[in-house]
């Protein structure tokens, strides 16, 4: 407009650089687009450790902690930290109770335990800013010789690695949660996410990836993960366990219960491959078993939906055949054949 002559004022100052106006700045900011291209996080990252990205998670849900024996245990966790090897895609998780920098510091140390285990040294870390910049973590970083960078404050896109798994590990931990709520509300309730994460977490370390042979776990270990597919049940399904006398043969008496009903919630790590962790719901305790039957389709427990529980007796009702016995009411009827169906209900449900 000033070269065109529309303003009354000097023209030269058409040529002049344009200062800054701070209140253009305040009334007109705006995200900036990210078009510029600064290169991928992992493309120098050629072996298992040489990058790390780590983020962290509020679940939103006071969760279960794993307690293998004593009393219930009243702990809760609310927070995750996700470790992720941009070699090789391995996901290391673990659960707090509290977002502090101690939390944090545990959770690295026990990354870079297991990580150390295998012969892995972790060498650079990528993280979001926030308790990733306290005076511990950077210290810990310090010593053991590793360079720690942070993704700018509002581009989260330059921790993109983390944030890409942690979304990938809760989709899954979500969806099999919820399929399990849907199927067994009496047991499994939105405070087992801690389970839900696990498993997600070993399922995803234990499949084999587009483009590559190995699953992540052997990418980064070097070893065969502890567990296959094949070793993976439904989540949350109800699961028969032996009592223990008579998994040691002792003596049983005859007409008590021979097993004790519990929830699958993953397999373990510490274990054989075909030994899953079993969550008893009577007691809290998670114990490891092998003498377990699987109820995948969960037909052995009873859903708290009325419509559905109004369908299956609408159903029963049509199945039967009423018949006159001549007792001395005569309008007494009896249902016949109830046990034949209630057999052929407890037939079909083993």
């Amino acid at each position: 407009m000033d070269k065109a002559g529309l303003l009354p004022c000097d023209r030269s100052l058409a040529s002049t650089p344009d200062h800054v106006c701070a209140s253009c700045q305040f009334g007109k900011a705006h995200r900036r687009t990210h078009t510029s291209d600064t290169g991928h996080i992992a493309q120098h990252h050629s072996a298992p450790g040489d990058g790390v990205s780590s983020d962290g998670m509020e679940a939103g849900v006071p969760g279960r902690v794993m307690t293998t024996g004593g009393s219930p245990s009243t702990k809760k966790v609310k927070y995750c930290t996700f470790w992720v090897d941009h070699y090789s895609q391995f996901v290391y998780v673990t659960l707090h109770d509290s977002k502090k920098a101690e939390e944090l510091l545990r959770s690295k140390h026990e990354f870079e335990d297991f990580a150390a285990r295998h012969g892995v040294s972790i060498k650079h870390i990528r993280a979001n800013n926030g308790i990733y910049t306290a005076k511990i973590i950077h210290d810990s970083c310090l010593k053991k010789q590793q360079h720690l960078t942070f993704c700018a404050v509002g581009a989260h896109w330059q921790n993109g690695i983390a944030e890409r798994f942690i979304g990938t590990v809760v989709q899954r931990a979500r969806t099999i949660l919820l399929h399990a709520m849907t199927k067994w509300p009496a047991i499994i309730k939105e405070d087992m996410w801690p389970f839900a994460i696990r498993y997600a977490v070993a399922f995803h370390n234990a499949s084999i990836r587009r483009g590559h042979t190995e699953t992540p776990y052997q990418r980064f270990t070097g070893q065969a993960a502890p567990w296959s597919i094949a070793n993976f049940r439904v989540f949350g399904c109800p699961s028969y366990v032996l009592h223990k006398r008579l998994q040691d043969g002792d003596h049983f008496h005859k007409w008590r219960s021979r097993c004790w009903q519990g929830v699958y919630i993953g397999p373990s790590a510490c274990h054989a491959s075909n030994i899953p962790l079993i969550y008893n719901h009577e007691t809290t305790h998670i114990s490891p078993q092998f003498h377990v039957t699987y109820d995948e389709g969960f037909s052995s427990v009873l859903t708290t939906d009325p419509t559905l529980s109004e369908t299956i007796l609408a159903k029963l009702y049509e199945k039967a055949t009423w018949t006159h016995i001549p007792f001395d009411q005569d309008s007494e009827h009896h249902f016949k054949s109830f046990w034949s169906i209630t057999s052929s209900c407890h037939v079909g449900s083993k």
